[in-house]
């Protein structure tokens, strides 16, 4: 893939819980020319957004993760202002 001009400064924050999953996701992202934060589950991802100083452009979620899902990630990102402008783009192997 490659890489855009604008790519290289746009970050994703990818949630995903199965390894090689993620690995694969980081990897072709970060080719394409992306920064990728990765969270393995709901308040791993939750903490990146808290922590973030700059927000991710966008945030890949899977839908199937353990204990809360990735529903319910959504459902608190839309219920934070700060959240509001961010892009949610849905993961699912169903």
């Amino acid at each position: 893939m490659p890489m855009t001009p604008l790519a290289h400064k746009r970050t994703v924050l990818l949630v995903e819980d199965y390894p090689p999953d993620r690995e694969s996701f980081r990897k072709y992202l970060e080719e394409g020319g992306y920064n990728v934060v990765t969270a393995n589950d709901y308040a791993a991802a939750v903490a990146a957004l808290q922590a973030a100083k700059k927000l991710p452009h966008v945030v890949c979620a899977d839908l199937t993760l353990p204990r809360e899902s990735g529903y319910e990630l959504c459902e608190f990102m839309r219920r934070e202002p700060r959240f509001l402008g961010v892009p949610i783009l849905v993961m699912s192997d169903r």
